[in-house]
């Protein structure tokens, strides 16, 4: 708190993330600066510098990251001078928005404290931690070894999400399933009860395609009247779903339609087997079913 831009009233200042880093952090992580330069060695002034990422950037006002290089920041009646600007990176859930991160160089004294990040070798990380944690102990002396991987932790982050995807896809596959087999069953039925119809209508010329169309369109028309009813309470229930995102999607119109043509798909193919054979059948070998 009470960070704001040299020169603005006290009323304009704001709390912002403060990320205390070294001079290799940003190399470490991999984070791109989108203006400036990062800390570095050869600048002894960078003690009093600062670096923003991009919400913090707009938190203090200025247009883009070129226009913030340079600039001064009054954090805590003391002046520092922006030299870069950070690209914003998610760090936690998916569900979370970027907030405002101020980097400020502390790479050695007490300023040195919270999490000493590593970059393993994943040939033999078994064996590098033992060499890691032996220097630890060097270091502080009485001290509990205590660590964790990063991979793990995001992964836990993202976990839920995954989990209700592998979940909604394995019930959506067996909706599927079931409405199969129970079109499989009507369209059975329905060719048993027209057996005679379509041995006539062979009779008289009608093409396979032909029949197969006539048994056919009611079951597809039935089929596009739900998919029509369904789409706006679909679409709401995906609309609330994202909003629990900080960054999402929009729905777009191609998915329903590849839902549809999905359906459809199914559906012939549940269906075609039963009239085909029926519509190849010999004529009169339908004209005498019972």
């Amino acid at each position: 708190g009470g960070i704001m831009r040299l020169g603005e009233d006290v009323a304009q200042s704001k709390n912002y993330q403060i990320v205390g880093i070294d001079y290799d952090f940003a190399g470490l992580f991999d984070l791109k600066v989108v203006a400036g330069r990062n800390f570095s060695r050869e600048f002894p002034a960078d003690q009093d510098a600062l670096i923003l990422n991009e919400t913090a950037m707009r938190w203090m006002g200025f247009p883009d990251a070129a226009s913030a290089i340079g600039q001064q920041v009054d954090y805590w009646e003391h002046v520092y001078t922006i030299v870069g600007v950070f690209k914003d990176y998610h760090q936690q859930s998916p569900k979370v928005g970027f907030e405002p991160h101020i980097y400020r160089l502390m790479s050695y004294g007490r300023d040195v404290r919270g999490m000493i990040a590593i970059k393993l070798n994943v040939e033999d990380v078994s064996g590098i931690m033992d060499e890691v944690e032996e220097r630890y102990s060097q270091f502080f002396p009485g001290n509990p070894f205590d660590f964790f991987f990063l991979d793990d932790y995001y992964d836990q982050q993202y976990k839920s999400e995954r989990q209700f995807g592998q979940v909604f896809s394995v019930f959506s596959l067996l909706a599927i399933l079931i409405t199969a087999l129970g079109i499989f069953g009507l369209s059975s039925a329905a060719t048993l009860q027209r057996t005679k119809e379509i041995g006539i209508r062979k009779a008289v010329g009608a093409s396979v395609a032909s029949i197969l169309f006539l048994l056919c369109k009611d079951v597809l028309r039935l089929l596009v009247l739900a998919f029509v009813l369904a789409v706006m309470p679909a679409l709401w229930a995906i609309n609330r779903w994202l909003d629990t995102f900080a960054y999402r999607m929009n729905p777009n119109a191609w998915l329903f339609l590849l839902a549809l043509g999905i359906v459809l798909f199914v559906t012939l193919w549940a269906i075609s087997g039963h009239v085909v054979r029926a519509a190849r059948a010999n004529p009169v070998q339908s004209l005498r079913y019972e």
